[in-house]
């Protein structure tokens, strides 16, 4: 992993269980897809619908879920738009867990 840590197969394997019951196939789509060159919530959420034809409503309710459980955190500029979408740590090593399967 990327902070030095080496977690066993078989640990992975059980985390990639649970974390499967914790975080849909859609939310995990949306943590995959977050790569800091969007300015808005809005535009990421659209390309995001437009490329893989899942639902805007589907994909701003994982935004707020992700945001609850800590795996993603939102920046607001003048209380009006989203200008950031970020992975928080534990976002970007649950993303770390999930591809090491």
């Amino acid at each position: 992993m990327g902070n030095g840590r080496r977690i066993s197969r078989e640990c992975s394997h059980a985390l990639t269980n649970v974390l499967s019951k914790v975080v849909t196939e859609n939310q995990l789509l949306i943590l995959s897809n977050i790569d800091g060159r969007h300015q808005s919530l809005t535009s990421f959420l659209n390309e995001l619908a437009e490329a893989t034809g899942v639902p805007l409503s589907t994909l701003k309710l994982g935004v707020k879920t992700l945001n609850g459980l800590g795996l993603i955190e939102l920046e607001r500029y003048d209380s009006i738009a989203y200008v950031r979408l970020g992975l928080t740590e534990a976002g970007r090593l649950l993303l770390e867990i999930i591809r090491d399967r």
